[in-house]
């Protein structure tokens, strides 16, 4: 897949148009594939552009590190990440190295 989207941006910008669903009360909230009803208010957010790739070891992000398990008090970090951590971690730096200036 990293290489399908590095190909991908060559040719052209990749785009996502983000519509973000409001929740209920009595939604589930912690379960991603349970569908809330039909119905729920949605508000548009914009639109995500992602146009270039830049390596990481000349990023402007390469000594950042995002930790999603900093949160505020009173608020639980995601099982899911570290599910996602662990695959992530599995595929070590070759995907990282891949992209090249253009």
């Amino acid at each position: 897949m990293f290489e399908r989207t590095l190909k991908r941006l060559a040719d052209r910008p990749a785009r996502w148009h983000l519509i973000v669903s409001i929740a209920e009360t009595g939604d589930v909230t912690d379960k991603a594939t349970e569908a809330w009803p039909e119905g729920r208010r949605t508000v548009d957010v914009g639109t995500l552009v992602i146009d270039k790739t830049v390596p990481e070891a000349s990023g402007n992000c390469r000594d950042e590190v995002f930790d999603p398990t900093i949160l505020p008090t009173g608020m639980a970090p995601s099982a899911a990440y570290s599910s996602s951590l662990t695959r992530r971690a599995s595929e070590g730096v070759r995907s990282m190295l891949i992209a090249t200036e253009k």
